[in-house]
């Protein structure tokens, strides 16, 4: 799979005139152009919309600064983060842990807690379509489809019906996605270790 896999399945859906074979300029046809314009924001928003397994990592935040009033702890945010999940328990068992996100509007953002030494799970930034899950591609295409059937094709028709796919996609893809794997009752500092 490649992007330009995804941007031609996505023209497809629409029915375009043209498919493309590259996303670099100077672009081809129209189909290229707005496919370049459109591709890497809607990948990153359609990772926004779920912690997919194929994008979660987990880290040990670095601890920055001093935290403003209320917070104890002062991390900061990982570069690759599109979507900050949670701070990792001790154990499952144990209630969420409160955490909050805060830019100062030049340096960067950062992650306030009271957790010591926190990890934190979180959407990665992920890039390469050849680990990309199949639905998530599928939801993907149909997302790339909807921003592209107005200025390809100018039919509100397919704009709708690619609006109409793209929910039933991502609902589909998402419950799959969270369908994998299993809760164990416990997990341990030990075992979250192990992961990061």
């Amino acid at each position: 799979t490649s992007k330009v896999e995804i941007c031609n399945l996505a023209l497809a859906n629409i029915e375009a005139e043209a498919l493309i074979s590259s996303l670099d300029a100077p672009y081809e046809n129209e189909e290229a152009r707005y496919s370049a314009l459109y591709y890497d924001k809607q990948r990153q928003a359609v990772l926004r919309k779920h912690p997919w397994n194929f994008a979660t990592l987990y880290v040990t935040l670095a601890e920055i600064g001093t935290a403003p009033p209320g917070w104890t702890y002062q991390y900061q945010y990982p570069t690759d983060c599109l979507n900050a999940v949670e701070i990792v328990k001790t154990a499952r068992t144990d209630p969420k842990i409160e955490f909050d996100i805060i830019s100062d509007g030049a340096s960067g953002k950062y992650i306030l807690t009271d957790r010591e030494d926190a990890a934190l799970k979180y959407t990665t930034d992920i890039t390469d379509p050849n680990v990309f899950d199949e639905m998530f591609i599928n939801a993907l295409a149909w997302d790339l489809a909807l921003h592209l059937a107005g200025p390809i094709t100018g039919s509100d028709t397919k704009k709708q019906t690619a609006a109409t796919m793209f929910r039933n996609m991502i609902a589909i893809a998402e419950a799959a996605d969270s369908g994998e794997g299993t809760e164990d009752a416990v997990k341990d500092a030990s075992w979250i270790e192990a992961r990061l």
